[in-house]
C-alpha cells in the first residue's frame, strides 16, 4: 500500500490518533511561529495508514524511493513518534514508517520493568546543563534518557536543548536521519528510566523551521532514494557513458540540510595541545595547488543488492552510489606542514574532519602525510567551484577511501592521538562478520572502514531493458573500482550463469584527459592520479546476440580482478553484514531478449 499524504491547510486542526498517542497540530495564519503539538508517550508503536490526497507522491509521478517506503518529507509518524517540518505552501504530510527492528524483541522506548519510572515534572525540571542545571533528560516513548554527556558528541550540536527536559519524538519527525537502528541503540545506552503512562508535552517546533526548505535544486536524471536529507544515485546513463562525473548527475549523500553558502570562511588547522593555522579561500587559492581525479564511493553502495541475499540496514543503494570527479585544491600535507606535523610523533596518529553540518570523520596521518597519497582540500569540483550539494566551499579528498572520510563543508581539521569522537567514525561504517547481528554488535571491536575492496557493476543495459535480436551486438557497458590504489587489471562478462566468461575492453580515461583537461598542471596530475589507482575503470563487451535464446529472459554477470589479485565473490555470503557495507559479490541484471 502506498504510503498516505494528507494535505492540511493554514486554518486547520488535524488530530491523528495512533493507539493511546494524540497528536494536536494548531494550524492558523502565521503558523510557522505558532505551530505547537501535544504529545502524549504511547506503550507501544503503532503504524498508521491513512487516506491518500493530493499530492505527486500519490498518483506515483515521482522516482524517489526507500528502504522504508517513499520518503514523505514534511509530517511524518514513525511508530508512535510524530514528526514536523514547515514549508511556505502551508502543508504537512503525514508517513507511517515502523519504529525501529521489531522481531519479537524489546523495540527503543519501551517499558522496561527494570528501571525507575519518573514523573513528567521530575523529567522536565532536568532541562539545564551543570552547573545551572541538573542535567538534561529527555524522553523517547516511555523511555527516559540522560543525555547530559552526550550534548558535546550530539551531531547536530546544541539543536538537542530544544528537547530538554521533554519528548524528542517530534524533532525526530522533523531530522529525519535519526530514523535508523544505530541511532536507537545510541540512545538506549544512555536509558535511565520510564517517564509515567499518560504524560502530555506541549512542544514548540516554531525554532526548529524547516533544515531542508533552503536545500539546493537537484537535477532530475538522479535517481532520488530520499529528499530529506537528499541521497540520490548517479543515472546508468551516466555511470555508462561518463568517465568523469558530471555534477548534475554525480551521486549525493547527504546526512542533514545543506549548508548555505558562505561569503567569508575559514578553515582552521589545529594540532592537538599544539599550534593552530587558520587560512581562508582566498589565501587557499594562492597556495600551490594540485588535482587528482578520484572515486567517491559509498560504503552502502550496491547494498539494495546485498539486502535481496539477506536483509540488511541502510538506504537501499543500487550500483550508483558512486561517481568519479576531477578535484583541485592544496595538499593536505601542505596545510598539516604549517602547525608543525611532517611525521607521526608524539603519539599523532590521526586526522580528524569536522564540518559545516556537524559531520565528522577522520583518516590515519599516514595517509595524510603520504606525499603518494594524494589527499588536498578541495575547492573546485571538474574545474568550477565546489556547489552546495558536493561540499561548498571547502571538501577533503581521500583517494582511494571510502567516501565517508571524504568531508564535506569542511571547516576544521585536527592532528590528534584518537580518530574522530563523531558517531560515523566511532558507531557507524563499520563492517561486522556475517554471524554478527545488530544485538551482538560491539562497535568498539572493530575499525572504521578505511578502504573498498574491488567492485564492479554493469550501467548498460539495466534491468528489464528488451533486447532486440534485429541488432548484431549487444553492448554491455560498466564501471570497475577497488580501493586503496590497486589498480583494475581485468573485467570479465557471462550470459551464461557464469559458466563462460568474455574479456571486456577496458578504459583507464587517460583519453578522456587529454581531450577535456585544459590546464596543463591539471592534465599532469590527472594522469598521474589515473596511474596511482583513484580513478576507475570504464569497461564495455559486444555480445554478439545470436548467440542469445530468442523469447527468454537473459541475466547479465560482470566480474573484476584488481593488482593485488583480489577479486569479487560470486555470492554475498561470506562478505555479508548487518549493514550492508562493501557490498561486491558478482553484479547481476536481468533483461528480457524480444522473440523477433
Amino acid at each position: 500500500m502506498r504510503n498516505p499524504i494528507t494535505r492540511i491547510t493554514r486554518n486547520a486542526i488535524a488530530t491523528a490518533h495512533i493507539g493511546l498517542a494524540s497528536v494536536t497540530l494548531h494550524t492558523r495564519p502565521g503558523w510557522h511561529s505558532s505551530l505547537a503539538v501535544r504529545w502524549e508517550g504511547t506503550h507501544r508503536a503503532r503504524t498508521l495508514r491513512a487516506i491518500s490526497t493530493q499530492s505527486p507522491l500519490a498518483s506515483g509521478n515521482t522516482r524517489q524511493s526507500s528502504s522504508r517506503g517513499p520518503f514523505l518529507p514534511l509530517f511524518a509518524l514513525i511508530g508512535g513518534a510524530v514528526g514536523i517540518a514547515f514549508t511556505t505552501l502551508g502543508f504537512v504530510d503525514l508517513e507511517a514508517a515502523k519504529n525501529g527492528p521489531e522481531d519479537g524483541g524489546e523495540m527503543a522506548g519501551d517499558f522496561r520493568p527494570d528501571l525507575p519510572t519518573y514523573t513528567q515534572r521530575q523529567v522536565s525540571s532536568h532541562n539545564q546543563l551543570p552547573p545551572d542545571g541538573p542535567g538534561v533528560w529527555v524522553t523517547y516513548r516511555r523511555g527516559v534518557y540522560d543525555v547530559t554527556r552526550f550534548i558535546e558528541n550530539h551531531p547536530g550540536g546544541e539543536r538537542i536543548m530544544l528537547a530538554a527536559g521533554g519528548p524528542v519524538d517530534p524533532f525526530w519527525g522533523v531530522y529525519r536521519n535519526h530514523a535508523a537502528d544505530h541511532v536507537w541503540e545510541i540512545l538506549e545506552s544512555h536509558r535511565i528510566g520510564n517517564v509515567e503512562e499518560g504524560a502530555k508535552w506541549d512542544v514548540d517546533l516554531s525554532k526548529v523551521g524547516d533544515p531542508f526548505a533552503l536545500d539546493p535544486v537537484r537535477g532530475p536524471e538522479l535517481i532520488m532514494l530520499n529528499t530529506r536529507p537528499c541521497n540520490a544515485e548517479s543515472p546508468p546513463s551516466t555511470l555508462a557513458d561518463d568517465f568523469v562525473t558530471p555534477v548534475d548527475t554525480f551521486y549525493v549523500r547527504n546526512h542533514f540540510g545543506v549548508p548555505l553558502e558562505q561569503e567569508q570562511h575559514t578553515l582552521l588547522v589545529e594540532v592537538e595541545g599544539g599550534k593552530t593555522y587558520e587560512v581562508d579561500l582566498d589565501e587557499l587559492r594562492k597556495m600551490p595547488k594540485k588535482s587528482v581525479i578520484a572515486v567517491v564511493q559509498c560504503a552502502g553502495n550496491r547494498r539494495k543488492d546485498m539486502h535481496l541475499f539477506k536483509p540488511v540496514q541502510g538506504i537501499l543503494w543500487g550500483p550508483g552510489a558512486i561517481s568519479c570527479g576531477l578535484y583541485t585544491g592544496v595538499p593536505l600535507k601542505d596545510l598539516l606542514k604549517r602547525v608543525g606535523v611532517t611525521s607521526e610523533r608524539g603519539g599523532l596518529h590521526h586526522v580528524q574532519f569536522e564540518a559545516l553540518d556537524k559531520y565528522g570523520s577522520s583518516i590515519p596521518l599516514s595517509k595524510a602525510l603520504d606525499p603518494l597519497g594524494d589527499v588536498i582540500v578541495a575547492y573546485e569540483h571538474n574545474e568550477e567551484a565546489i556547489t552546495r550539494d558536493h561540499g561548498s566551499p571547502l571538501r577533503v579528498i581521500v583517494p582511494g577511501h571510502v567516501a565517508a572520510r571524504s568531508v564535506k563543508f569542511l571547516k576544521r581539521v585536527v592532528v590528534s592521538k584518537e580518530e574522530s569522537h563523531a558517531q560515523w567514525q566511532r558507531r557507524d561504517y563499520k563492517m561486522f562478520p556475517p554471524h554478527v547481528t545488530p544485538d551482538t554488535a560491539d562497535y568498539s571491536t572493530v575499525p572504521a572502514i578505511q578502504t573498498m575492496p574491488v567492485n564492479s557493476a554493469i550501467s548498460h543495459p539495466t534491468p528489464g531493458d528488451r533486447i532486440s535480436p534485429s541488432d548484431a551486438t549487444m553492448p554491455v557497458k560498466g564501471w570497475a573500482w577497488s580501493g586503496d590504489g590497486k589498480l583494475i587489471t581485468s573485467v570479465e562478462v557471462s550470459v551464461d550463469g557464469g559458466s563462460t566468461w568474455a574479456p571486456a575492453r577496458l578504459d583507464q580515461g587517460k583519453e578522456w584527459v587529454e581531450k577535456n583537461v585544459s590546464d596543463p598542471d591539471a592534465k599532469r596530475d590527472a594522469l598521474v592520479s589515473i596511474d596511482r589507482g583513484w580513478a576507475w575503470m570504464k569497461w564495455e563487451l559486444d555480445v554478439d546476440t545470436k548467440t542469445l535464446e530468442r523469447g527468454k529472459e537473459l541475466t547479465l554477470m560482470c566480474r573484476a580482478r584488481d593488482s593485488s589479485g583480489g577479486e569479487q565473490p560470486r555470492s554475498f555470503d561470506l562478505v555479508y553484514n548487518f549493514r550492508g557495507f562493501n557490498g561486491n559479490a558478482y553484479h547481476k541484471v536481468t533483461v528480457q531478449v524480444a522473440s523477433k
